[in-house]
């Protein structure tokens, strides 16, 4: 099942008024992102508070920083490997990573989706009080 199919299956489900809480890598292929964002959209839609939290580790998900030698990367739902010298696709990989990530925040805050970036490197719980901290802050 994909999470949109489930988003969608929970949508139609609850009935009351709810808050639903997305916790997710966003590790999945284009037209997933764009179903995963219709099902988000029908959330809001039917009235519920969503919040997207983006869970990446910071020091190679997010940064891309492995030693300066070649290394065998491997696809964990494909299997498909590709072998590579990671300092000559780190700024391409980060900046790549940091447009997606922008551009998904951005079409969660357009439809008052909260999207929030928690590190896996960091206790969770101390990310989501400073999560919970900032939004009764601002409301």
């Amino acid at each position: 099942t994909s999470a949109a199919a489930a988003l969608d299956e929970v949508a139609q489900r609850v009935e009351r008024r709810s808050l639903i809480v997305v916790i997710t890598d966003l590790f999945e292929n284009i037209a997933a992102h764009d179903d995963l964002l219709r099902a988000l959209r029908h959330l809001r839609h039917r009235g519920h508070e969503v919040i997207v939290f983006h869970v990446l580790e910071g020091n190679t998900e997010r940064q891309f920083r492995f030693p300066d030698r070649p290394m065998l990367f491997r696809d964990v739902e494909t299997g498909e490997e590709v072998s590579l010298q990671p300092a000559q696709l780190r700024d391409h990989y980060t900046e790549a990573v940091d447009h997606f990530t922008e551009t998904f925040r951005r079409s969660c805050l357009e439809h008052d989706i909260d999207f929030a970036e928690l590190d896996t490197n960091e206790p969770y719980d101390t990310a989501l009080m400073e999560y919970l901290n900032k939004r009764s802050r601002l409301a």
